[in-house]
């Protein structure tokens, strides 16, 4: 599907782009894996980009759409294939933003411009039950310090249902440790800041290292401008700390919305 070609190009570079200190690159251990993962994904976000141009062009209802089934889905899929848990933040936000792209597409939209409608009519529109199977998705992942935040911040199954939380609620909250779910009214403003801040970039690639980097810098470590051998020495060092893909989400998020205005990104 063409309409969903800049997402998955943006999908990719992200995993593959090198260097970026401390997260999955072409220069990982477990690039392959991560690789034989994102095949799995892009079939999926061929799915997730189908249903939202179904609910914009009326061949279906929103109500009919779960996101938190489409993730679970994925997520069951991806452990099919690859015998190891997802990488939650750039699933999450891979599917979520295809269904987002069908939603403006379908709606003949500009995809920026319509992006936080989207939002709203998709992760805010009140459905309990999709809540309630977007918690049973996250538990499937196996992702244990998710499982842990959530219930710190009283989410569950019933606070969901007395509360009448919704998906985008969720997103709000997971998005203070994984920056796959900035997807969110809360953080959609930050999100489309970044992808401003990169549309100057040169090729896809340097967009994703620029996205990174200045993650990066925002948690507090200091980047030495561009130097390769900077860089890996860098990188050394945040791999012993981990937890660092946790950025690669925003990082695909940013370059995916900058990369469909200036579809085909070329040098």
């Amino acid at each position: 599907m063409r309409g969903v070609l800049p997402l998955k190009a943006s999908l990719l570079l992200t995993l593959s782009a090198p260097i970026k200190p401390g997260a999955t690159s072409r220069l990982s251990a477990t690039f392959e894996r991560r690789l034989l993962e994102a095949t799995a994904v892009l079939e999926e976000m061929e799915r997730a980009y189908a249903k939202g141009r179904e609910i914009s062009e009326g061949r279906s209802s929103l109500q009919s759409f779960s996101i938190g089934a489409a993730l679970q889905s994925a997520m069951n899929e991806v452990s099919r294939i690859t015998g190891e848990k997802p990488m939650i933040g750039l699933l999450v936000s891979s599917l979520t933003l295809s269904s987002l792209k069908g939603l403006s597409d379908g709606a003949s939209k500009p995809f920026r411009a319509s992006l936080r409608a989207g939002v709203s009519s998709l992760l805010y529109r009140g459905n309990v039950e999709d809540t309630l199977k977007l918690l049973e998705a996250l538990e499937v992942s196996g992702e244990g310090e998710v499982g842990e935040l959530l219930e710190r911040r009283g989410i569950t199954k019933a606070s969901v249902r007395v509360n009448a939380l919704s998906p985008g609620n969720v997103y709000e909250v997971l998005g203070e440790l994984e920056t796959g779910f900035w997807l969110n009214l809360r953080d959609l403003d930050r999100l489309l800041e970044l992808s401003r801040s990169i549309e100057g970039e040169r090729s896809l690639v340097s967009a994703v290292q620029r996205a990174y980097l200045s993650l990066l810098e925002e948690r507090g470590v200091a980047v030495r401008g561009k130097d390769v051998r900077e860089l890996l020495k860098l990188d050394s060092a945040l791999r012993e700390q981990g937890g660092f893909d946790r950025l690669l989400g925003a990082v695909f998020l940013g370059t995916a919305i900058a990369a469909v205005d200036k579809w085909p990104w070329r040098a």
